[in-house]
């Protein structure tokens, strides 16, 4: 049946007998939920992150539903604390990361004009001079050596008593 437009279902239940009146009244939500909440009895302690909900009804389903209902809200909270953490978070590092791309971009485009100005050409071509000269300095002491080495040789075939430690 419909009351004011809305319908009214209304099924038997196995312990109602044929006489048992059924009686139907009108809720305010509003009351409901404040009578419900004053119910529900929340316990936290400062030692951990637990919370003990306690909640009795005549009807355990609705019990359960209350407690489950509280519970997903606590997690949806938690999840949008999350949410908002991060993206503070993100924004901030955003807002770090802004002078440096400047400072990183205006460093490539002095290092572009370098590239591009005759100076750094004879700087590339000094670092290979630079590198050519030690090459260079590598070969003269191996040829050092080398030449240390044939004195030595030549002193020991022309006088064969000198002993190996007066050669060095």
């Amino acid at each position: 049946f419909f009351i004011k437009k809305n319908q009214v279902l209304v099924t038997k239940l196995e312990d109602f007998t044929s006489q048992s009146p059924i009686y139907c009244y009108n809720v305010n939500p509003l009351a409901e939920a404040f009578r419900i909440s004053k119910a529900v009895n929340i316990t936290t302690t400062k030692e951990s992150n637990i919370i003990l909900l306690r909640y009795s009804d005549v009807s355990s389903d609705r019990a359960i539903d209350i407690l489950s209902g509280v519970v997903q809200m606590g997690e949806d909270v938690m999840v949008n604390d999350k949410r908002k953490a991060f993206s503070q978070a993100i924004g901030f590092i955003e807002q770090r990361m802004k002078p440096l791309r400047r400072e990183l971009d205006s460093i490539e485009a002095a290092m572009a004009d370098l590239k591009q100005s005759p100076d750094y050409a004879f700087s590339e071509n000094t670092e290979i001079a630079l590198q050519r000269a030690q090459d260079y300095d590598k070969e003269l002491t191996q040829i050092q050596i080398l030449e240390s080495t044939i004195v030595s040789v030549e002193n020991f075939i022309k006088n064969p008593l000198l002993k190996e430690a007066d050669l060095s």
